[in-house]
Parts: C-alpha cells; structure tokens; sequence
C-alpha cells in the first residue's frame, strides 16, 4: 500500500538513529577528554553524590508523578467521549498555555536570585525579593488573564473554527481563571525549589495523582471538555495552596500579593474587568476587542504603574525587565 512504513525500513531508521547517537556521544567524550584530561580518572565523592541524588531523586520523581498530572485528563475525555471531544479541550488548553510565560520568563531571574539568598542567611533582602516579585506577578497575571478571557470566543472562531468557538471557550475560561492562580503560585513554588527541598515537590505530586485521577475521571465522563478542564484547573488551584500554605509555614512568607495597597489594586482590577464586561457587549469582533482591551489595559497599567508600586518597586521592576530582555537577547 502507498505510504506504508515496512518494518524493516522502521529498523533502519532506528539503527541509523543509534548510530548517530553514538557517535555524536563519542565526539562529546572526545573533546572533554581533551580539555578535562581529569576526567578519565574520574573520582565520586560520597557526600556530593548523596546531596545530588537527593535533589535529583526528588526533582525524577515530582517529574514522573508530573506526566499523568499534566495529561491523564485528555486519556480519560477520549475513553469517555471521543477524539473530537479531546481536540476542543486541546484548542482551549493551548490558548490558555499562553500565561505560563509569564512565570516561565520570570523564573529563570528568580530561582538563582532566591537560592542565592537563602543560602546565604540574607533573610530581609529575601523576603523583600520574595514579596515584591509576588506583587509584581499578581499585578501582571490577573489582567493578563482577564486580557485573554476577553479575546477568548473571537480568536477561537479565527483560529479554529466557530465550532470550536462555541465548544472551547467556557473550558478556556476555566483554564485561564484556574492558570492565573497557578502562575502566581509559581513563586512559592521557585522558593521550594531554590531551597533544595526538591522531595517536597515529588510528595505534594505524588500526593495528588490518584485524588485527581478519581475527580478527572468522574468529570470528564459527566462533563466533556468542561469537566476535563475543571479537574486539571481544579488541582493547578488546590497545589497552589499547598504551596503558599508551605513556604508560610517554612519559610515564614506571605500569601497576600498587595498587604499596603490592596483594596485600591483590588478596586483597579475590579474596573479594568467591568470595562471589558462593557465593551464585550459593544464588539464582537477580534480586531475592536483587541484594540480596545489594550487601551483598557494599558490604562490599568499605567495607574497601577503610579498608583499602586513605590519608587523602589518601579526601579527593581524596570531592572528586571532589563535583565529578561538581556537574556532573551543572549539566548538568541
């Protein structure tokens, strides 16, 4: 038949892979051996072997107990409906899946700044660091989150289809309102990292595979794609309380994103998300409801930039912008 893969083509294509695998292997060994001559008498120190596999067990693990975390749900819609039915949760998790670069970008400053700080006993420039940076995340994330909700049904009927605007928003929502939570918890979480309590990670994962197995399960037969995305929202939300809940209790730190100023942020946020309810109801259209939310966001921002944030704050986030566009930069 035309376009059948025989298995002994299969094979072949596995025993090319192996080969290059090995030699690119042996080219690597080669140029260390090289430049590290010590490494061919190589020498394990106990103690640095323990504190690695104490790390690492913990962060193999949390990674294992991740993998039916982050995608059991989608085995249990196809079991319990069909394909199409995974394809409009897909859309809607992929649209949503935009918020985590926020935390993503943030965390690769943080997790050395945090450890760094930690490790050296520096308990007030920490929690200083700790605390802005969770203001700045909640003062960012929440209008985000808002921002892409707003857009929502417009580019979903663009990007995939009325069909999958009328199916994929309402489970879009959920996972927006359920990630903006999650993207804040991000921070704790860094902490727990940058502390090297890596087993910490692996019990609160393990510790919440089965419960969500049972709910995703139960959800997703009665639910569909809604309750695919409440049981996958639902724990993002319930670990980021085990989280806050954790480095409040080790760690001493707060929860609370804006303690000085928190009913004027919270009076912002309030008129931000009206102003979109009102202009959702003038325009339809992605084009006008891109336009206008950005000016109602960007106007959020600017009061929140000089309303709500201390001179300090401007300058420490200003800083931290440079050093994001820095690496990028680098990276590229």
């Amino acid at each position: 038949m035309s376009g059948t893969v025989s298995p002994c083509g299969v094979r072949r294509l596995i025993g090319g892979v192996l080969a290059l695998a090995i030699l690119a292997a042996g080219l690597n060994g080669a140029v260390g051996f090289h430049f590290q001559p010590r490494l061919r008498h190589p020498r394990v120190s106990r103690q640095t072997a323990r504190t690695l596999l104490r790390f690492g067990g913990g962060l193999t693990l949390a990674g294992l107990a991740y993998i039916p975390l982050s995608v059991g749900e989608r085995f249990l819609l196809a079991h319990f409906h069909s394909t199409t039915e995974v394809g409009y949760y897909a859309a809607a998790a992929t649209v949503g899946a935009i918020l985590l670069t926020i935390p993503h970008s943030l965390s690769q400053v943080l997790l050395p700044a945090l450890a760094r700080l930690t490790s050296a006993g520096q308990t007030e420039d920490h929690r200083r660091l700790y605390h802005q940076s969770l203001k700045g995340l909640f003062l960012v994330t929440v209008p985000a989150a808002l921002g892409l909700a707003f857009v929502a049904r417009p580019f979903l009927d663009l990007w995939a289809g009325p069909t999958f605007g009328v199916h994929s928003t309402v489970p879009l929502y959920i996972i927006v309102g359920c990630l903006c939570v999650n993207t804040i918890a991000y921070l704790p979480y860094t902490q727990v990292l940058a502390s090297g309590r890596a087993s910490t990670l692996a019990k609160v994962h393990l510790g919440e595979l089965v419960p969500y197995l049972l709910a995703a399960a139960v959800l997703t037969d009665q639910f569909g794609a809604i309750g695919a995305a409440a049981a996958w929202g639902g724990r993002l939300v319930v670990g980021s309380v085990i989280f806050f809940a954790i480095v409040r209790r080790s760690d001493g730190l707060g929860w609370i994103p804006t303690p000085e100023r928190g009913a004027l942020s919270i009076a912002l946020l309030t008129g931000l998300a009206a102003a979109l309810v009102l202009i959702s109801t003038i325009t339809t259209s992605l084009a006008g409801r891109a336009i206008a939310g950005a000016l109602a966001i960007g106007a959020y921002a600017a009061v929140t930039w000089l309303s709500v944030l201390t001179a300090q704050e401007r300058r420490g986030l200003a800083a931290l912008g440079r050093e994001l566009t820095s690496r990028r930069l680098t990276a590229r």
